[in-house]
């Protein structure tokens, strides 16, 4: 029998390839609020860093 964390956890659950497809969605759409690109690495791989699964 499951929990409800764990059908919820499920339910959410996508693959490596559909995450980094999304994250980059993601980061593209945010990208053009840095006045400069050179932020941009830092806080792109803070915000993966910060959304991976723990």
């Amino acid at each position: 029998m499951k929990t409800e964390d764990q059908e919820l956890a499920a339910g959410h659950s996508i693959g490596p390839a559909l995450w980094q497809d999304m994250f980059e969605i993601l980061m593209g759409r945010i990208a053009g609020r840095f006045a400069r690109k050179e932020p941009r690495p830092l806080t792109f791989s803070m915000a993966d860093n910060a959304a991976a699964p723990h």
